[in-house]
């Protein structure tokens, strides 16, 4: 059996998989500097501008070197800054359920195990992902990343911009982090990377239906570059939730 310390462990993992990940440079590509936000080219949120609340149901499979886990999650965003998301999963190697709820707003991060009535909130689970991680973590990261809101990059500062074929990369800080984002102009990103100042990195690369490059993501994938922990959300349903 899972204990609470495992699950903790569990949700912080799954959490700091879509907190981070790391840039590279393509080469032989063209890179010029931009002046700021406004310079900056833009990338879109899917479904078009925010704020719009919206509601995701995605299959989840979590694989790191101890264990691996599977299930199925609800995505609740009030498009004002709140975001829901609800657990259900099992082990692959067992029939153990359990319910888990994770709650973002207002700069604040709780992660509640519903079977067991515990809760870990704000200064102890930005405590132990910054223990793991090595940098400071903000509670909201995960709203970015999955495509809730714009990134703002070129508000922290210079940024460079890389354009290759139909695609541009942009490079900048994001809370004292250097982040890539790169895709085409004014459509969704394909793909995210961060690194952290210890040098951790991960990538988070986006999917988009056939013929539908600036709907919502159908597979969503964070990746520790040279391996050592992936997950893959893959989009069951995705539209935009009631007032």
């Amino acid at each position: 059996m899972i204990g609470i310390e495992s699950k903790r462990i569990f949700y912080l993992l799954l959490f700091i998989l879509v907190t981070v990940s790391c840039a590279v440079r393509k080469p032989g590509s063209r890179v010029e500097a931009a002046d700021g936000a406004e310079q900056t080219p833009r990338f879109a949120v899917p479904g078009g501008s925010p704020p719009h609340p919206r509601e995701i149901s995605a299959r989840v499979r979590i694989e790191l070197p101890r264990y691996r886990v599977r299930g199925i999650c609800g995505v609740h965003w009030s498009g004002d800054g709140f975001l829901q998301v609800d657990f259900d999963h099992s082990s692959l190697f067992g029939a153990l359920r359990r319910e888990a709820t994770i709650l973002i707003g207002g700069g604040s991060i709780e992660i509640r195990d519903d079977s067991r009535g515990e809760v870990v909130r704000d200064e102890e689970a930005l405590a132990m992902l910054g223990d793991q991680l090595g940098i400071e973590v903000c509670a909201d990261d995960i709203v970015y990343l999955l495509l809730l809101l714009p990134l703002p990059l070129g508000e922290e500062g210079p940024v460079e911009v890389e354009r290759r074929g139909d695609e541009v990369a942009v490079r900048g800080l994001w809370r004292g982090r250097a982040v890539e984002i790169a895709g085409p102009p004014g459509l969704p990103p394909r793909r995210l990377r961060v690194i952290s100042a210890g040098g951790i990195g991960y990538e988070t690369r986006y999917g988009y239906p056939k013929g539908a490059p600036d709907a919502y993501p159908e597979r969503i994938v964070f990746e520790r570059t040279g391996g050592g922990g992936r997950i893959s959300l893959t989009i069951e349903s995705s539209g935009v939730g009631r007032e």
